[in-house]
């Protein structure tokens, strides 16, 4: 069997001690990275989210805008009955005209 002498030792605790420093280095920054990426990506998602909202917010505004003026336009069209007003007459012609 071989001796293993102080050379042999020394090379190979400085082989070990430099794998050792490669896999610390290459897993700090793989984590690094990885946090990083998540963050970014939440970041992301949450500027898309608040867009998202601000544009559901504004179409449902704006939704409200045209149901008020479609309502306040159809009740221009009903009399006090309920009934349709024909085209170009108001209630008070109807009403004060008689037989």
């Amino acid at each position: 069997m071989s001796r293993l002498d102080l050379q042999k030792l020394t090379l190979l605790l400085a082989l070990v001690a430099g794998l050792l420093t490669f896999g610390n280095s290459f897993f700090a920054g793989y984590s690094s990275q990885r946090e990083q990426l998540f963050e970014q990506t939440l970041e992301a998602n949450r500027a898309y989210a608040r867009k998202l909202a601000d544009t559901t917010d504004q179409f449902f505004l704006n939704s409200r805008r045209e149901l008020a003026y479609a309502a306040e336009v159809l009740s221009t069209r009903f009399d006090e009955r309920g009934t349709a007003r024909p085209n170009g007459s108001s209630s008070r012609a109807s009403s004060s005209a008689g037989p």
